[in-house]
């Protein structure tokens, strides 16, 4: 990847990144960033990737701490339901579009510290 915009967090636009000017993205990593990805115009270079979940090689663990555990199983409480369009939906682990069972029970299949 050429750059990573990940897990950052904005008061009102941009949690990602907040463009004042021309900017142009090429080979980034754009992932779950509050309250939207990228704010104001911007170009596509190609080669972007906007996963809703950050890579991770612990499943289930929604505050990336490595360590799959009961605030991983709180956060995913908290954003149970339907996903809304456009925004990021950290609790949403197989991409459906929802927080449901199928959600919850990967958090348990994968409980413990992350190897």
């Amino acid at each position: 990847m050429g750059c990573e915009l990940r897990e950052n967090t904005a008061s009102n636009l941009g949690g990602g990144l907040f463009s004042g000017g021309d900017i142009s993205l090429q080979n980034c990593l754009i992932c779950e960033n509050l309250p939207d990805w990228i704010s104001r115009d911007w170009t596509d270079g190609t080669g972007n990737d906007f996963p809703v979940h950050c890579p991770n090689d612990c499943l289930g663990d929604f505050d990336s701490d490595y360590d799959v555990n009961v605030v991983d199983l709180l956060g995913l409480v908290g954003d149970w339901g339907a996903c809304e369009i456009g925004y990021p939906c950290p609790g949403d682990f197989n991409d459906d579009g929802y927080v449901d069972v199928t959600d919850l029970l990967m958090v348990v299949g994968n409980w413990g510290p992350c190897e």
